[in-house]
């Protein structure tokens, strides 16, 4: 499958660059469509070392290749390569995750077809394969728009701030997704364990997600200054609006995690073309507010598919929306009283530069740790 979306994304290159007129788009296109098949080539190695309930490289790897592809992301991004900046940090960050999975994983594919094993993947895993497959025409197709209505230098300054974004996001939410769904699956059948295990993952990724999403909106100024230079500024105000669809990531995660572990894929499948749907609808009437405009419709969306995903949580397991915003509230509300410390500092601490940042984030992390402590919230 993975082979034959790479085929057609290499042969319609062509048509995509002259839709939009950016002929660059051509090559960047069949460049992109190559990670689509390397990254197919670790699902397996992946997969078994969930089912061995191996957390531990998974971990490791996803964290390696993170690093690996923020770095080339940045380099390039410093080195003036523009648009391949973005490129190269995709492209850089699936390529170490398969390498990395082939290495710490010792499964190797058989040049052999079953179909026995075809038929014992059943209904489930064709309709999560279908709901991927919509997910990431989505997530190319969002991208795409934006490039065809605002043109490359507001795509360049979007993508910057949701990569930022995505970064600490990404390392949470991949370790999240590896362990909650086994764990989940193992007591799917105790509706009371599982209920426990998802609130407790909530409360869990809550406390660490709230203070890292609030304060990376709260320093979007210095960091994007610091790290990628003035000239990237514009997707400042970018990153602090995408940085509160970021706060709700992980509970989409859970949540979706719990509806797969009970093995309800057709209405997982259905979910997505629904929030797919709504998705487009706020792209569109983002868009008519700017590129600014167009991160408040990913907020909103965020919005729209963590009502849907809770509605079904709280249909199987009774446990919606009011209970696990009253789970996340106390994380949230220390997160805030550490941004308003941050900012008030901010107008004092007067070094600058790195240094001046690295203040600030040891000054917040101080400051929500404390609170934690004193109130036996962590």
């Amino acid at each position: 499958a993975a082979l034959l979306v790479m085929l057609a994304l290499i042969v319609i290159a062509p048509w995509i660059a002259e839709f939009f007129a950016i002929p660059v788009l051509k090559p960047l296109t069949m460049l992109m469509a190559c990670s689509v098949l390397i990254g197919a080539l670790g699902t397996i190695h992946s997969a078994l070392l969930t089912k061995r309930l191996d957390f531990k490289t998974p971990m490791m790897v996803g964290v390696i290749s993170t690093i690996i592809s923020g770095t080339v992301g940045v380099y390039m991004a410093w080195a003036g390569y523009g648009v391949w900046a973005l490129a190269g940090h995709a492209l850089s960050g699936t390529v170490a995750r398969t390498l990395l999975l082939w290495v710490f994983s010792p499964w190797r594919p058989l040049l052999t077809f079953s179909a026995n094993s075809l038929r014992r993947l059943g209904a489930f895993g064709g309709w999560m394969f279908a709901a991927g497959f919509l997910d990431t025409l989505y997530q190319r197709g969002y991208t795409l728009l934006i490039g065809k209505f605002y043109g490359t230098y507001d795509l360049g300054i979007y993508e910057r701030a949701d990569s930022t974004q995505q970064l600490p996001a990404s390392v949470l939410t991949n370790v999240l997704s590896r362990v909650a769904f086994p764990l989940f699956s193992s007591v799917s059948q105790d509706k009371q364990r599982l209920r426990r295990g998802v609130r407790l993952s909530v409360r869990t990724m809550t406390l660490i997600v709230a203070p890292t999403m609030v304060g990376l909106s709260v320093l979007a100024v210095p960091i994007i200054r610091v790290v990628f230079g003035e000239q990237w500024l514009p997707a400042a105000p970018i990153l602090q609006v995408l940085c509160a669809a970021g706060l709700l990531w992980p509970l989409q995660v859970i949540n979706l995690s719990a509806l797969q572990a009970q093995g309800h894929g057709k209405l997982f499948f259905r979910l997505e073309i629904i929030k797919k749907t709504s998705g487009i609808l706020t792209l569109v009437i983002g868009s008519f507010f700017g590129i600014i405009g167009i991160a408040w419709s990913r907020v909103i969306q965020s919005v729209i598919a963590l009502v849907i995903n809770t509605h079904f949580t709280n249909k199987f397991l009774g446990y919606g929306m009011r209970e696990q915003t009253e789970d996340c509230f106390p994380s949230i509300l220390l997160s805030v009283v550490m941004a308003a410390v941050v900012v008030m500092a901010d107008i004092w601490i007067d070094v600058g530069g790195a240094l001046e940042l690295l203040l600030l984030i040891i000054l917040g992390a101080i400051v929500y740790l404390a609170c934690n402590v004193l109130l036996g919230i962590g």
